[in-house]
C-alpha cells in the first residue's frame, strides 16, 4: 500500500498516511509551517517502514 509522509527539511517533524488520514498529513504539515516557518516536502513511497517517524510537536 503506497504512503505520503510530509516532513520537515530543518528539523526532523514528519506525519504520515501511515499514522493519519492524508487530510490530516496536510493539516498537521501546515500547522507545522505555521508555527516554525520551516521548509515541508513530501513523498510517496511504499516502504515507510524503512524511513523513520516521527511526530515532534
Amino acid at each position: 500500500m503506497p504512503y505520503h509522509r510530509n516532513y520537515c527539511a530543518e528539523c526532523g517533524w514528519s506525519a504520515s498516511t501511515e499514522t493519519y488520514s492524508r487530510k490530516e498529513v496536510v493539516s498537521r504539515a501546515i500547522e507545522h509551517f505555521t508555527e516554525t516557518r520551516h521548509t515541508i516536502e513530501g513523498e510517496h513511497t511504499a516502504e515507510l517502514d524503512q524511513i523513520p517517524l516521527n511526530d515532534a510537536r
